[in-house]
């Protein structure tokens, strides 16, 4: 759940603090065991206390450090192997698909660093521009199917 969901501290009952330093203020009080702790934020806005005391801004250093080695060598490998000569440059810009895009961080650090070290832009798709980037493989294995059926008539 660390590496899938933003870090908060609960400052008191009735607001806290996002790692990005974002203030928020829920509808409803925060539960008291968990004034002065740290939690992840699911997307239902549900707190999810951490065992540990453990300040913010090391949860979410040490998730992006994890992310980063991880991530960006895989990134770029993948991109060598099908880029043309093997060439990042050759690109302008690159859409991230699947689960991936929908994480809160990955698509600004690889865009980051894609930016900074091949001159490329990167972004999370909307496949068919409602199904938004998780559809992605679905689409396409239907799409090669039909594809496949209209070569073959």
């Amino acid at each position: 759940m660390v590496k899938k969901y933003p870090a908060v501290h609960i400052d008191s009952l009735f607001h806290y603090t996002m790692e990005d330093g974002q203030i928020i203020f829920p509808e409803t009080p925060c539960p008291l065991p968990l004034l002065g702790r740290t939690a992840l934020l699911t997307e239902n806005e549900i707190l999810f206390p951490l065992e540990k005391q453990i300040p913010l801004e090391k949860v979410a250093r040490v998730r992006r450090d994890c992310k980063k080695k991880v991530l960006l060598v895989n990134a770029e490998r993948a991109l060598k192997k099908v880029a043309p000569g093997g060439n990042i440059r050759m690109f302008d810009h690159i859409i991230l698909i699947g689960g991936s895009a929908l994480d809160f961080e990955i698509s600004d650090m690889i865009s980051e660093y894609m930016l900074s070290q091949y001159g490329i832009v990167c972004g999370a798709g909307n496949i068919r521009g409602e199904l938004g980037p998780r559809g992605a493989v679905a689409v396409g294995l239907v799409q090669n199917y039909l594809d496949k059926l209209d070569e073959n008539e």
